[in-house]
């Protein structure tokens, strides 16, 4: 019995084992072998140097691998990986002895699915040492350090440490400009980094950074209020303008018209229609007023019968255009007979109903003139 238990518990510790081994052999991943040639990007040759060092980040899991890799006759052969399938990111140095700092540098990001065979720019880099000052001379803690370099510009912010200090041994070679910020205060220096070497830089915070706040936006809506109130003004003045200009028009053909008739009227003492002896100073709104108590000679029967059984109010109207030579606007009789315009609208209404007046729009004015049905004689 003692025996028979112990085969079973063989066979279960046996049977676990293989189950492990099968599925971390299902689960292993597949890997692959990835080759770089190295090459300097300004001039398109290999590079030489000593040592190439290369950091491999598994991007799934944050897995880190790194590589190192010594030249042959000063020029580094192909580099030779084996790695796992899935996404790398490579940080890649090459460092010749012959000068202080590393001279070249890369990052790159590649996803392994098969073999790799690749030729990779190495960008010339220099080492930068610098120091932030204020005005007064003293060192400057946790100051904003920034680089902006004519070739390219990949580095990061840096800060400076506790004794005003900062250091990157990845600068692009060539022309840099390197700016320092703290609180309100800004500074800028310029330098020329070589490749492989180091330079040295010393910024002077001794400008002042002006902050858009609340103020700078209070004058700004102030500005724009300004801005719109001018255009409306501006397009205010144009249409008053406008309507100015077409009232003095109106005006100047007024007193042509009344000029031309008081030429052909001159040295006679009698009315336009009906026999009033009027002096030049009177206007021809009294003329209008007086012109009741007389029926208009010119008129047939007819009309003046339709006339007679008008209002007050209307008859005012039609001897008004009667003068004017049967046609006038609605803005002369308005100015001229100094009829008010709600009044003068409500009977010009009731006159078009009644067939005795048509209204014409002409020229952005309306144009009022006698119908044949009320001028006919039948």
């Amino acid at each position: 019995m003692m025996k028979k238990n112990h085969d079973k518990l063989f066979l279960a510790i046996s049977f676990s084992i293989l189950v492990v081994f099968l599925a971390q052999l299902v689960s292993s991943s597949v890997s692959y072998p990835v080759s770089f040639s190295l090459f300097d990007l300004y001039t398109n040759s290999e590079i030489s140097a000593n040592k190439v060092l290369i950091t491999a980040d598994y991007a799934d899991d944050g897995f880190s691998k790194s590589f190192t890799f010594e030249a042959q006759d000063e020029v580094i052969p192909p580099v030779e990986l084996i790695l796992e399938e899935g996404k790398w990111d490579f940080y890649i140095t090459a460092d010749d002895f012959s000068t202080p700092q590393i001279d070249y540098q890369i990052i790159h990001s590649l996803r392994v699915e098969a073999p790799v065979s690749q030729r990779l720019y190495l960008l010339e880099v220099g080492t930068v040492n610098g120091i932030v000052k204020d005005k007064a001379g003293k060192l400057v803690s946790g100051a904003k350090v920034k680089f902006e370099c004519e070739r390219t510009n990949f580095i990061g912010e840096l800060e400076t440490d506790i004794f005003g200090s900062f250091s990157t041994n990845i600068v692009p070679a060539g022309k840099c400009k390197v700016f320092a910020s703290y609180q309100n205060s800004v500074g800028i220096s310029e330098i020329f980094v070589t490749k492989g070497n180091v330079s040295d830089v010393e910024i002077t915070l001794d400008e002042e950074v002006v902050r858009r706040g609340v103020g700078f936006y209070a004058i700004l809506l102030t500005l724009i209020a300004v801005l719109i109130f001018m255009v409306f003004f501006f397009i205010f003045r144009k249409h008053k303008r406008k309507k100015d200009n077409e009232e003095m028009k109106e005006d100047s053909e007024d007193k042509k018209g009344k000029k031309d008739k008081e030429n052909k009227d001159k040295g006679s003492s009698k009315s336009l229609s009906h026999d009033l002896d009027i002096d030049d100073d009177i206007e021809l709104s009294e003329i209008i007023d007086y012109s009741f108590k007389e029926q208009p000679k010119s008129l047939p029967k007819r009309s003046i019968d339709i006339l007679n059984s008008l209002s007050e109010g209307e008859q005012k109207i039609v001897r008004f255009i009667i003068d004017q030579g049967n046609q006038t606007t609605q803005a002369r009789i308005n100015r001229i007979a100094k009829i008010p315009k709600s009044t003068l609208h409500r009977n010009i209404k009731t006159l078009e109903e009644k067939g005795i007046v048509k209204i014409e729009k002409k020229n952005g004015r309306n144009l009022v003139y006698l119908t044949d049905y009320f001028l006919s004689e039948h």
